[in-house]
Parts: C-alpha cells; sequence; structure tokens
C-alpha cells in the first residue's frame, strides 16, 4: 500500500480532521448549553416574577396588619374606656355601697352567715342578700333588726327562698332609699 500524500499533506489534512472534530464539539457543547440556558431561563423568571409578588403581598400584609392592629388598639382603648367609666361609677356609689355593707355585717346575728351581696344604684336602690343560716329563727331576727335600723324601706324574703330556708340558705331582698 502506498501513500499518496506526501508527509506534509498528510500532517494538513490531519490538523483539518483535528479542528473539525473540536469545531464540531464545541458547537454540540455549546448548543447543549443554550439549550439548558433557555430551559431554565423561564423558571428562573417565574420564581423572581413570584418572589417580587410576594414581597409585595409581604407588603400588603404588613399594612394591612398594621391598620388592623391599630384599629384593635382602638378597639382596646374605647374598651378600656368604657370599663373606667364603670369603675368611676362604682366607686362614686361606693361610699354608700360600703357604709349599707358594714351595717349589713353588723346586724347580722352570729349563726348567719352572708355569701354574696349584691347593691343595685338606682331610683330605688336595691340590695339583695343571700348566704346560709342554722335556722329560720335567726332569719326572722334578721329581717326584723333591718326594718328597725331604718336603712331600707322594705325588706322582704323570696317565697321559694323561704322553701330552701330549711336546708339553711337564704335571700333577703331590701328596697329604698337609705339615708347613710
Amino acid at each position: 500500500m502506498a501513500n499518496l500524500l506526501s508527509v506534509e499533506q498528510l500532517r494538513i489534512r490531519r490538523a483539518e480532521y483535528t479542528n473539525r472534530i473540536l469545531t464540531g464539539s464545541f458547537v454540540i457543547i455549546m448548543s447543549a448549553s443554550l439549550i439548558a440556558f433557555l430551559a431554565i431561563l423561564p423558571a428562573y423568571i417565574l420564581i423572581r416574577s413570584e418572589r417580587v409578588s410576594l414581597e409585595s403581598q409581604n407588603q400588603a400584609i404588613a399594612e394591612s396588619v398594621s391598620a388592623s392592629q391599630s384599629n384593635s388598639d382602638r378597639d382596646d382603648l374605647i374598651d378600656t374606656r368604657q370599663r373606667i367609666e364603670v369603675i368611676d361609677k362604682t366607686l362614686n356609689s361606693s361610699g354608700v355601697a360600703l357604709q349599707i355593707v358594714r351595717s349589713l355585717v353588723e346586724l347580722r346575728p352570729e349563726d348567719l352567715y352572708i355569701q354574696s351581696i349584691q347593691y343595685t344604684a338606682g331610683k330605688r336602690d336595691t340590695t339583695r342578700i343571700s348566704g346560709v343560716v342554722e335556722s329560720r329563727a335567726r332569719i326572722q331576727e334578721y329581717i326584723s333588726s333591718l326594718n328597725t335600723s331604718g336603712l331600707f324601706d322594705s325588706v322582704s324574703v323570696p317565697v321559694s327562698a323561704l322553701a330552701d330556708a330549711a336546708d339553711g340558705i337564704f335571700v333577703i331582698t331590701a328596697s329604698g332609699g337609705t339615708d347613710l
């Protein structure tokens, strides 16, 4: 077998083939890179736009939370003011109420235990006294001492409370103006 090409031409041909292979490989690698870039680009754009959207939503939520918090603060302030008004009314009327409670405790017999006192101020002040007693006689004694004290215009025991008095539980309602 004889080589028709000279050594110089053979070297040039091999360089051309090598260059073609390198150029082809480069084109293939660059094409694959371009395809990969183009495949990833929409995902990147989508993620970026979602991030911007989420940031704007977070900012809007933060503003709305701030606005609702100020509304909540305003509601809390209104509620607090209403409570202060109720406490103020109670403190203004507590002078009479405390004197009535003191008198109710001082007038009670020894075996009579007061569990609660409810005082309602108004045109006709009403006081409701409930507790436990050992005998009905002590309830009658307490009612007569309340009537003679002049604290109340009328003192009464509800009929249902008299039925429960056998168990030792009593309720007395006293109403009317006081001169304390």
